[in-house]
C-alpha cells in the first residue's frame, strides 16, 4: 500500500505526519481511546460524598469542598477516623454515626456539621433540606478547639435573637 506524502495529504495532520487517510483515522481513534481511558483515573475524586453529610459543602478549610474524610484535606489517600466511621456507617448519615465524636474533640459529628439532633436526611434526588444550623460548621475529622468557639458563637446568636424577640429588636443587633 503506497502512502501519500505530506504534500498530498489534506486536513489538520498534513504538516505533522505523512499518513494515508486511513492511518490518520486510526491515529485519531487511538488518541481518543487513550484520552477516554485516562480521564476517569485523573478525575477519581468523590465530590458526591459531600452531599451525603449535612453541610458537607460548608466545612471550612483550604479546599472547597473539604475532603472531610481524609488525613490529607486536599483528598485522596489515607482516611481519618471520620472517613473510617463514615464507611462503617455504610456511607450514610445515620443517627449512630451522627452521635459519634470521630475526631475526639468533645463534639459529636452532628454538632460539628450543624445537625445536633441527628435528624438530617440526605435527599435521594435533588437538593437536601438544610440541617438545623449552617453556621459555625467545623471539620468532624479534625480535632480542634474551634468547636467550642462555634458553640459559644451559636449560643450568643440564639440569645440575641431571643432578646430581640422579647423586646422587638430591629434585627441589626440593636434593641
Amino acid at each position: 500500500m503506497a502512502h501519500r506524502s505530506a504534500r498530498t495529504t489534506r486536513g489538520p495532520l498534513r504538516p505533522m505526519l505523512c499518513l494515508a487517510p486511513s492511518d490518520a483515522g486510526a491515529l485519531r481513534l487511538g488518541l481518543l481511546a487513550l484520552v477516554c481511558g485516562l480521564l476517569p483515573r485523573c478525575c477519581e475524586c468523590r465530590p458526591g460524598y459531600v452531599g451525603l453529610i449535612p453541610n458537607g459543602d460548608k466545612v471550612p478549610g483550604t479546599r472547597k469542598p473539604m475532603a472531610t474524610g481524609h488525613v490529607n484535606t486536599q483528598g485522596h489517600g489515607e482516611r481519618n477516623q471520620f472517613g473510617i466511621d463514615f464507611e462503617a456507617a455504610g456511607l450514610k448519615w445515620t443517627p449512630e454515626f451522627c452521635r459519634q465524636d470521630s475526631d475526639g474533640d468533645g463534639r459529636s459529628n452532628g454538632e460539628e456539621l450543624g445537625d445536633p439532633d441527628c435528624v438530617w436526611k440526605s435527599a435521594k434526588k435533588g437538593k437536601s433540606v438544610p440541617p438545623a444550623r449552617s453556621t459555625g460548621i467545623t471539620n468532624p475529622g479534625l480535632a480542634d478547639n474551634l468547636g467550642f468557639v462555634a458553640l459559644v458563637e451559636d449560643l450568643l446568636q440564639r440569645a440575641l435573637a431571643f432578646v430581640q424577640g422579647l423586646f422587638g429588636g430591629n434585627g441589626n443587633g440593636e434593641l
